[in-house]
């Protein structure tokens, strides 16, 4: 079993384990703040998080692919930023890029390390995490914070003063829910790096089929080669040894004994 293989049960475990919970704060903060509002795509701020590793083959670059047309964007993962220095249009519209997770004990550090960035940004109506599924390189879109919600008349009644409540259900929600987009990126990752392991597998046996092909034609030829040699060698000695006896002279006749 590879690397990728062992790493990949630890990364869904990661990934399923906060799910059931970050749904419920979502249920909790709706009751308590109201239903989110729509914005605008241009006034929406797009986070993208992707692949952190090399050898994950094409995943960054059509990841990119999919971000929306307009809106200001940032990018979580060394291997987007990579390749995102090539589109001067797409740079133009970075406000912040940090480096995504590579293990699981990196989740909350990083989480925390987004929602920080993502907070000290000037006021925007909403803002989106992007992040690729575990079936593939498709992006799902999850809505982290609303700039508007809709009234909510009463609500549910709380222990504590009702904004106390609603601060601490926000930031466990948003710090919550980057970990899970995190973790759901490197099971992503790891897929797609046991996905080029693979197909360097293959094109690497590809290779060594066609070397051994080639290796038996030269070998072939060779022993080809050596036979013609040896046949061609030995015609010329039998010519050689048959012009030798026609140019020996003839045997002079012996006198008959004498009686």
């Amino acid at each position: 079993m590879g690397p990728g293989a062992r790493q990949l049960p630890a990364a869904e475990a990661a990934a399923a384990d906060a799910t059931a919970h970050l749904d419920w704060l979502g249920e909790t903060l709706d009751r308590l703040a109201g239903p989110p509002t729509a914005a605008p795509q241009a006034e929406t701020l797009w986070v993208l998080v992707g692949p952190e590793r090399p050898l994950c083959g094409p995943l960054g670059r059509l990841l990119l692919e999919q971000l929306p047309a307009e809106g200001p964007v940032g990018l979580v993962g060394t291997r987007l930023i990579e390749v995102a220095q090539a589109d001067p249009a797409l740079l133009a519209r970075l406000r912040f890029h940090l480096p995504a997770a590579s293990t699981s004990d990196e989740l909350n550090e990083r989480a925390e390390a987004i929602a920080s960035e993502i907070l000290r940004l000037p006021e925007l109506p909403s803002v989106v995490l992007l992040h690729p599924t575990a079936t593939g390189t498709r992006l799902a879109r999850r809505l982290l914070l609303a700039g508007a919600r809709s009234p909510v008349d009463g609500g549910p009644e709380t222990l504590s003063p009702r904004d106390v409540v609603l601060q601490a259900v926000a930031n466990e929600a948003i710090v919550g829910r980057l970990a899970v987009v995190l973790a759901e990126a490197m099971r992503a990752e790891v897929r797609a790096r046991m996905a080029a392991a693979d197909a360097a597998r293959r094109s690497s046996g590809k290779q060594l089929d066609a070397l051994r092909q080639r290796w038996q034609v030269l070998r072939q030829e060779s022993i080809t080669r050596e036979l013609v040699e040896l046949t061609s060698a030995r015609q010329v000695a039998r010519a050689r040894a048959a012009a030798a006896e026609a140019e020996r002279p003839p045997a002079l006749d012996k006198p008959p004994p004498l009686a």
